[in-house]
């Protein structure tokens, strides 16, 4: 009777238009905000980000990053200090300006060259070696189990439907569930927020075994005139490996979207990827 009842009142105010039983809808949608819009794009924005490894280290700092998004695989990243506290080993900390990517967008696919790349040096370009692949993905992919479960309800609040998605992540018997929650306003077809809860503590399939703790994944994202814009994006974990505790954390807040150029557009749509950065 209590379900029954806490289902009716689900229900109650979900606008005459939103069918809530119309999951593959939302589902289509789901990875909007993470492919990122169609065409091509200059993009700015701000970085910060805060890496512990322990005994090995620790830096924090931001930077200004310049990159292009065409069709949503990025085709370069350049980045701009604004300063970095880091400590190597035991060593006392100093603050520097280094000339490096600290960071790997959740948006858009990347390729494995400017992944590497961007670990070393400020300006990285795709040599087109590995395929594209988006971080986010690949990271549930490779964590995820075989049981997935999806369903949509109606948050009155925001006037949007939410879809989940539940998947088992880690290793285990009955391992823990992860859950995608993807926000749709009005009911619509294009999302403006994403968030992945993890659960609080769970552990990796592959050896070593790493202990997962404190996990969280959300994007931002603003809506014109139909198109998913994604607004900002932060990550956040510690892990725990053979007895060594590391903790990661990374934000982008994205400040504009620019239409390539005619001639950039060109280039890239012959097959180019090697065009030159707005320094």
């Amino acid at each position: 009777m209590l379900l029954y009842l806490l289902s009716a009142l689900a229900f109650a105010n979900t606008p005459a238009h939103v069918d809530l039983e119309n999951v593959d809808l939302w589902a289509e949608g789901a990875d909007t905000l993470l492919d990122g819009p169609p065409g091509c794009w200059e993009v700015v924005g701000r970085a910060t980000w805060a890496w512990d490894l322990g005994k090995y280290g620790f830096n924090r700092g931001d930077s200004v990053i310049v990159g292009r998004l065409f069709d949503g695989i990025w085709t370069g990243f350049s980045a701009i200090s604004l300063g970095e506290v880091q400590r190597k080993k035991k060593g006392a900390s100093r603050h520097v300006y280094p000339d490096a990517l600290r960071v790997v967008p959740m948006l858009g696919r990347v390729d494995e060259s400017v992944r590497r790349d961007s670990r070393r040096s400020r300006s990285s370009e795709p040599s087109g070696s590995g395929e594209a692949v988006n971080l986010i993905r690949t990271v549930l992919d490779d964590v995820g189990g075989d049981v997935e479960v999806s369903w949509a309800t109606w948050e009155d609040t925001a006037q949007a439907v939410v879809y989940h998605r539940g998947l088992e992540v880690g290793a285990g018997r009955n391992p823990p569930e992860a859950t995608v929650r993807v926000r749709f306003p009005n009911g619509g077809d294009v999302p403006d927020a994403l968030e992945i809860e993890f659960p609080e503590s769970w552990k990796t399939q592959t050896f070593p075994r790493a202990k997962i703790t404190s996990t969280s994944v959300k994007v931002r994202g603003q809506i014109v005139e139909g198109v998913a814009f994604p607004a900002s994006e932060a990550v956040k974990a510690d892990a725990t490996v053979l007895g060594m505790t590391f903790s990661g954390a990374q934000t982008i807040d994205y400040r504009s979207f620019t239409p390539c150029t005619d001639e950039v557009r060109a280039q890239l749509e012959e097959g180019g990827t090697r065009v030159d950065l707005p320094e």
